[in-house]
């Protein structure tokens, strides 16, 4: 990351939410500084590298990185898909229109398109960029998968085309087939934290999920302080 150093002008625009920072700041050419917290920060644009940061002011919480080595970034507070290049340049890939993405907390590649979580929208989106489509690949409503989602924080897939959600105030992980088979892992009554099979399982609020090389599901369940692995 490049912090930007060259200063611009001071910026009159100061209101929440405008630029993400919540402290008021100093104009960058690229970013801010906080005046609450000292830490530069992006504005809502693209262009040159660009810093993410400041949990109080702007927050981009997952990334994931493709075959030519760029990240692609869930900018949460901004409500989109940026794209972070190899050589540093940032761009906006999807959620530049309003409403499109719901607070997204997690982004995972899928095929040719990307598999975001939106904690708000409750639901897996599924961006397809020759389209430049969003589309609810899993969800309550007009999704391919209708799964009833709370507050989804974590997703991922395999080559198989399994898709694995932190189906996070649900307290479980679903893992979803390419046949549409839902297999719920953990009890969405109860919270709490026990080994054993699909049904004796319990998380309390698990908020991201990995496949590791053998094809067994990595959930990190923080309100009980662990990592757990689902042998499948």
């Amino acid at each position: 990351m490049v912090v930007p150093q060259k200063k611009e002008t001071t910026s009159p625009h100061n209101r929440h939410g405008e630029h993400g920072c919540r402290g008021g700041g100093t104009r960058w050419l690229c970013g801010w500084t906080c005046e609450r917290c000292k830490i530069s920060l992006p504005l809502k644009c693209n262009g040159p590298p660009l810093v993410f940061g400041c949990h109080s002011c702007t927050v981009a919480t997952g990334v994931a990185v493709d075959a030519a080595g760029n990240l692609i970034v869930a900018d949460t507070r901004n409500h989109c898909l940026r794209k972070i290049f190899t050589d540093g340049h940032v761009s906006t890939i999807a959620g530049a229109r309003p409403h499109v993405f719901d607070r997204p907390i997690c982004a995972t590649l899928f095929g040719d398109g990307v598999l975001v979580a939106e904690e708000f929208g409750n639901r897996i989106s599924l961006w397809t960029p020759q389209e430049d489509d969003v589309s609810t690949f899993v969800g309550a409503t007009l999704a391919r998968y209708k799964v009833p989602l709370r507050s989804p924080m974590g997703v991922a897939a395999d080559t198989a085309g399994n898709i694995v959600v932190a189906d996070t105030k649900s307290h479980c992980v679903r893992i979803i087939s390419p046949r549409g088979h839902v297999t719920t892992i953990g009890n969405m009554e109860r919270p709490g934290l026990a080994d054993g099979s699909a049904g004796e399982a319990l998380f309390d609020d698990p908020v991201a999920v990995a496949i590791d090389t053998a094809g067994d599901v990595i959930v990190a369940d923080p309100q009980n302080f662990c990592l757990r692995k689902i042998t499948l």
